[in-house]
């Protein structure tokens, strides 16, 4: 092998400029495939889950139904809700008249008018039969005074119009306070643009936005006196365009921040400008192939593998650490330049390739994984890992020796702290006993803390504009959590997935997180006619005298009952509007959808609700067919349950490659147990920092989890070599030397995550944290426990023998 090696560098040497020549071809062929992926990074999290769960596949059928196009929300606030309500219909007119791209504008809710002349017929026959026996129970109490004897179960509730009121508010409609999308002190106002047409790309939405803000603003220019007081823009326009800006901004800073801190740690650590050169041309060749390579098996970038070329550049950099400080220490030595490389490429290049084809193994086996922040994250830093060892290997060489032939390697020094060596011994006994107690502080921690994020609005970008505009929105908003959708097909079924949802309501009264159900077949209720003779039953009953000896406010929610009741009319087929019909139709193509509406109380931001509604509703199994009900938290919760079980299944295979590996290089068990055992608890120690930090995981973060053992089972690996290779006696040598490079190494590591604590989006923010403390953890047990661990062994077996 090594005569190979011999004939392939006197070919190198000879044919540098061929070399170079294809390294330019590379990155040709690549840099048009990486912008590709670049410009085609999804932020939407139904990306993180595979094409063929039938959940996702129910996403785009009821997306693609929706056929909606692109809109705005914008939120007049003013003082007068009489002039807001004219700046909305001035707005609107302009906005209709003079931009090209607004189909039309909404500033009332569709449909209002419908469903507050029917509102009662609205309510389940059961509720309203309820309310009446109620009604009918208090009047008798009332006029039986101490002689009413109430048979069977005794009951205290009241009747409350209030009650019923908010039963066809959560079923039917978004609030039948006001046709308006107003708040309660009618200071805010929103209304909804809609583009023309049904393109969603980015393009379109940044174009839409911007043309829709510009004639916002010349119209408020054209008001000159009484203007709002501020106007708020949100939306799906507004929100793909804010997403995709902060996410180029977070790459941007990333890239700038992880490769300014990488250059300075090379320029200090080799006290040259040169070596960092030599080291980042391979490396960006390598990089630029890597994700060409990836664009044959992944058609776009999600929000975690968009940041792998700063995490990729931390991790390869390591190998031209190596390359260098090699070649470095050869010519330093009197060594030629034939020799060197030869020395660099055979023994340094071959010791490295063992490393780079563990760390990528661990990676590449993340492809089993269904959640795509595992699988996808895996693929490409596998194969980037694989394609960086690649360039070292083609283009080191060529790139030394066009720099040799320009006299810019003409000088060497020894790196930083080379010649450093511990003077003082090991202080074992504290070593272990510190590691012994920080793994029960963080096994502690483990087990009875909540380490955990769940809460998605904290892992979310943070847009101080876009948090304004959305607390405002809100505000004008009677529901905060949408409906979940399910795409029906006729009436039958309608009636199948309505009857199970009320046998949940009816069993579910622990933790209930339906609140009710509403399809198509349900905008004219086939039980009207029993419905409208009950509500006739209740207005003969609220005609009883009686009812005047009630409490005023009382008397106040019975005489807005009455008013219910005289407004409420008969649906007639022909009655729906068009609005609502397409609201439960969709533009196209068949089947009918149903909305089953989640607790009003219940946060879906928090993951551990938008679990548990998705355990009652995600999939609704039904005798002739499983139901899916998809919404933008069902999503979260369906790609957070999906990450919490391939967690275990990912950090299970990493510790098997890691053992096998391992086996392979020592092929004894017992320094197998010994070298494996400083990376598992570098990850148990990680727990107990993150509580000491107030941090907590997520599942941005837990895509780093396993990973990180295997980035640090190279120290483990080079400090057990490097004691070996010593002898008796050696550790504290074997610090300074092994765990020196180590502790470079994995500081480059660490480096190539640092970009991304600085991203305004927090579940990437997260991501880096978490990387750099577990390196951190991890270079903690490998290069000071695992050593002192060794000399403790040492010890041990010489007493014993």
């Amino acid at each position: 092998m090594k005569d190979w090696f011999d004939k392939w560098i006197d070919f190198l040497i000879r044919r540098y400029w061929l070399f170079l020549l294809l390294g330019i071809v590379v990155v040709g062929w690549s840099t048009p495939k990486t912008i590709k992926l670049y410009k085609n990074i999804s932020t939407d999290l139904i990306s993180l889950l595979p094409d063929h769960y039938p959940a996702v596949q129910e996403v785009h059928k009821i997306r693609d139904k929706f056929e909606d196009g692109t809109h705005l929300a914008i939120t007049l606030e003013g003082k007068d809700s009489r002039q807001i309500e004219s700046w909305l219909k001035s707005l609107a007119q302009y906005l209709e008249k003079n931009s090209s791209l607004v189909d039309h504008v909404d500033t009332k809710k569709g449909g209002y008018d419908f469903f507050y002349n029917h509102k009662l017929l609205f309510v389940d026959l059961e509720d309203l039969q309820v309310g009446k026996e109620r009604l009918d129970r208090e009047i008798q109490k009332k006029k039986l005074g101490g002689l009413f004897v109430e048979l069977g179960q005794p009951e205290d509730e009241e009747f409350y119009y209030a009650d019923l009121e908010l039963k066809y508010r959560e079923k039917a409609e978004d609030g039948a306070s006001s046709p308006f999308f107003r708040n309660k002190n009618k200071t805010l106002y929103t209304m909804y643009v809609y583009a023309k047409g049904t393109d969603t790309s980015l393009g379109y939405n940044k174009k839409f936005f911007e043309q829709v803000n510009q004639y916002t603003q010349q119209w408020q220019a054209d008001l000159k006196e009484n203007k709002p007081i501020a106007l708020y823009f949100m939306g799906k326009a507004k929100s793909r365009v804010d997403e995709y800006n902060t996410l180029i901004h977070d790459l941007k800073i990333a890239g700038i921040v992880s490769t300014s801190a990488i250059l300075l740690l090379l320029i200090v650590y080799f006290k040259s400008i040169i070596a960092p050169i030599l080291i980042f041309i391979p490396l960006l060749i390598g990089l630029v192939g890597a994700f060409g390579v990836s664009s044959f098996f992944v058609d776009k970038l999600n929000i975690i593998t968009a940041f792998l070329y700063s995490i990729l550049s931390g991790l390869g950099v390591e190998n031209g650490i190596h390359f260098v400080s090699r070649y470095n220490f050869d010519r330093s030595h009197g060594s030629k330049m034939e020799e060197a490389l030869k020395d660099v490429m055979f023994k340094t290049g071959r010791s490295i390739g063992f490393s780079v084809a563990a760390v990528a193994a661990i990676f590449l086996s993340l492809i089993i994984n269904d959640f795509r922040g595992f699988s996808q994250f895996g693929l490409i830093a596998g194969i980037g890992l694989l394609c960086v060892y690649l360039s070292y290997l083609l283009f080191f060489a060529p790139t030394v020796i066009l720099f040799e032939k320009l006299k810019c390697l003409s000088k060497w020094r020894a790196p930083l702290f080379s010649k450093t060596e511990l003077k003082k011994s090991l202080p074992v006994t504290f070593l272990l006993w510190g590691g012994v107690l920080l793994t029960l502080f963080s096994l502690g921690v483990g087990l009875t803390q909540e380490i955990f994020e769940y809460d998605f609005s904290r892992l979310k970008a943070r847009i101080p504009e876009s948090i304004v505009a959305k607390a405002k929105n809100r505000e004008t908003v009677d529901k905060l959590v949408g409906p979940g959708t399910v795409l029906i097909h006729g009436n039958q079924e309608a009636k199948i997935l309505k009857e199970v949802i009320r046998k949940k309501l009816k069993e579910d009264k622990d933790s209930p997180t339906i609140e009710s159900f509403i399809s198509y077949f349900d905008l004219v209720p086939e039980d009207q006619k029993e419905k409208l003779s009950t509500l006739k039953e209740i207005e003969k009953i609220l005609q009883d005298k009686t009812l005047k000896l009630v409490p005023k406010e009382k008397l106040k929610d019975l005489d807005r009952f009455k008013d219910a009741l005289r407004e409420t009319t008969p649906i007639e087929p022909g009655e729906v509007p068009e609005v609502v019909i397409k609201a439960f139709r969709g533009a196209k193509g068949e089947g009918e959808f149903a909305y089953i509406q989640p607790k009003r109380e219940m946060s879906l931001d928090d993951g551990r609700n938008a679990m548990r509604f998705l355990e009652d509703v995600g999939e609704i199994k039904t005798p002739t067919k499983t139901f899916y009900t998809v919404s933008d938290p069902l999503i979260f919760a369906k790609v957070l349950k999906t990450m919490m079980q391939d967690a275990p299944k990912a950090i299970g295979l990493a510790i098997l490659i890691i053992l096998v590996l391992l086996w392979l290089d020592q092929r004894r068990l017992k320094k197998v147990w010994v070298m494996v055992l400083p990376i598992l608890l570098g990850e148990i120690w990680l727990l107990g920092f993150l509580f000491l930090f107030g941090w907590k995981l997520d599942f941005y973060s837990m895509v780093i989890v396993p990973t990180i053992m295997g980035m640090s089972i190279d120290n483990c690996i080079h400090i057990y070599h490097r004691y070996e290779e010593a002898g008796k006696g050696s550790i504290v040598k074997v610090i300074s030397t092994a765990g020196l490079t180590c502790a470079v190494a994995s500081t480059t590591n660490a480096l190539g995550f640092l970009g991304l604590v600085f991203a305004n989006h927090g579940g990437l923010a997260s991501l880096g944290r978490v990387a750099i403390l577990g390196l951190v953890t991890t270079l903690l047990s490998t290069v000071v426990f695992f050593p002192a661990m060794l000399a403790y062994l040492e010890k041990k077996k010489v007493n014993e023998a």
